[in-house]
């Protein structure tokens, strides 16, 4: 009840291919050489035109052990079918992770009424860096549209 609504910023779709999982790990691995992290990096995060290097530092390791045991341990459909706000997907155009056949999920499980898709071309996961004024535009937008 004191939910107006919800805004997801570049879920990912309900399956990925899992070789998502290994790229993202090398990303977060340190001991790897900056060339071999990088090419993960824009291949799982960034769309062509993005530069990843700045997401070289800053990953925490037990954070990254927390969110893949929190992943192993909780079954995705046990919260999938969850959604009893409106809910705003907010999808970048060139999201791995969001294939495009994928765009419509939330939709087509909730409702057209319940949802609204957002699509920003030429983003990829990391759609916050991205593009974020067009981020911030489409979610105050649609924080307007809510009673």
């Amino acid at each position: 009840d004191l939910v107006r609504g919800v805004a997801v910023l570049a879920a990912g779709g309900r399956h990925f291919p899992a070789s998502l999982t290994a790229r993202v790990a090398r990303c977060s691995d340190p001991t790897l050489p900056d060339e071999e992290r990088l090419e993960d990096l824009a291949a799982v995060f960034f769309a062509d035109g993005h530069d990843p290097s700045e997401w070289l530092g800053g990953w925490w390791p037990d954070a990254i052990v927390a969110q893949r045991a929190a992943m192993a341990a909780t079954d995705k459909e046990s919260w999938w079918t969850v959604a009893p706000s409106p809910l705003l997907d907010v999808q970048g155009g060139e999201d791995v992770f969001r294939p495009a056949d994928t765009r419509s999920e939330l939709v087509d499980e909730f409702g057209a009424d319940k949802v609204t898709t957002a699509l920003i071309p030429g983003c990829g996961h990391a759609l916050i860096p991205e593009a974020p004024h067009e981020v911030a535009r489409v979610v105050a937008d649609w924080i307007h549209t809510l009673d």
